[in-house]
């Protein structure tokens, strides 16, 4: 009994210490700054490219956040009428329109956003960039993660 005891210890131990160990990584590594450069440096761009791609990703920055600031008082808008005794559903389509009017703003703007790539990357690096093997597969596609190849995933992704 008391070996188990010590070795749940050491086995605790060992896990409320290695979280902070792995936190103390070089956090320049998982910075966005330099997953930037990384992918800037497989796409070959220029310096000029480099500086007018600078200026958008501030823009689209700030779009977002405008845009998920409007949604987030929109969500909480549809939450405290749904908590209500009797929701007005006329209200709840309201902020509907209003949700899928932010959508259509954020897919036009992405639209407009990927129309600036192209005019500013040559015809092989925009073609690079929208390629499968560019970005890494989301989720990992580990077994029994969901629609990512594994067992939990719906039965026309899975390999049976």
């Amino acid at each position: 009994m008391r070996t188990v005891l010590m070795c749940m210890g050491l086995v605790l131990s060992f896990m409320m210490a290695a979280p902070p160990a792995y936190c103390a990584q070089d956090s320049a590594s998982f910075s966005r700054d330099s997953t930037r450069h990384k992918m800037w440096a497989e796409l070959g761009l220029s310096q000029d490219q480099q500086a007018k791609l600078k200026g958008m990703r501030k823009d689209m920055k700030e779009f977002r956040e405008q845009n998920f600031e409007k949604m987030k008082v929109l969500l909480d808008k549809t939450k405290e009428e749904l908590l209500k005794t009797s929701p007005n559903k006329s209200t709840l389509f309201g902020y509907a329109k209003e949700m899928g009017e932010l959508h259509k703003a954020m897919a036009e703007h992405m639209a407009d956003h990927m129309l600036f790539l192209k005019s500013v990357l040559t015809k092989e690096q925009f073609a690079k960039l929208l390629s499968n093997e560019f970005h890494p597969p989301m989720g990992g596609g580990r077994p029994g993660h969901g629609p990512h190849g594994g067992p939990g995933g719906p039965p026309d992704f899975n390999n049976d």
